[in-house]
């Protein structure tokens, strides 16, 4: 995610992310870059071997766990893959989803460009308010 350069802001997305990684089994590996006066880009690496299914699970359950702490903190992803998409995305049903699904039909009719991608499902709770849509 992106935070503010600020002492209190690193020290506070230190002490909550590192708690997060621990609790799941996971060293607390975590990087900032800054990106400007303003703010940093944060990354954090989940070391696991992708050839234990009980690894894999677990760095998933964590990866699930620090976006959702990042949320609760103000501190959302600004990249995210498809397996992750219900954190954010609104349900099919939404005005903005079926412009979305306009769009890709009208441009990607046979579904190759990112397949999973922009499919909407209901989220688990979101930053978006699903609810209030344009008017039909």
């Amino acid at each position: 995610p992106l935070l503010p350069f600020t002492e209190n802001d690193v020290k506070l997305y230190n002490d909550i992310m590192s708690q997060c990684l621990i609790d799941h089994g996971f060293d607390p590996l975590l990087a900032v870059t800054s990106r400007s006066s303003r703010t940093l880009s944060a990354t954090i690496p989940l070391l696991f071997d992708k050839k234990s299914p009980d690894d894999v699970e677990r760095a998933k359950k964590c990866y699930r766990a620090l976006v959702q702490v990042g949320l609760d903190n103000g501190w959302p992803p600004y990249r995210l893959g498809i397996d992750y998409m219900d954190m954010f995305s609104c349900g099919a049903d939404t005005n903005s989803a079926k412009v979305h699904m306009m769009f890709k039909m009208a441009l990607d009719e046979n579904g190759v460009i990112a397949p999973g991608r922009y499919e909407h499902v209901q989220p688990n709770d979101s930053l978006v308010d699903c609810k209030s849509n344009l008017a039909s």
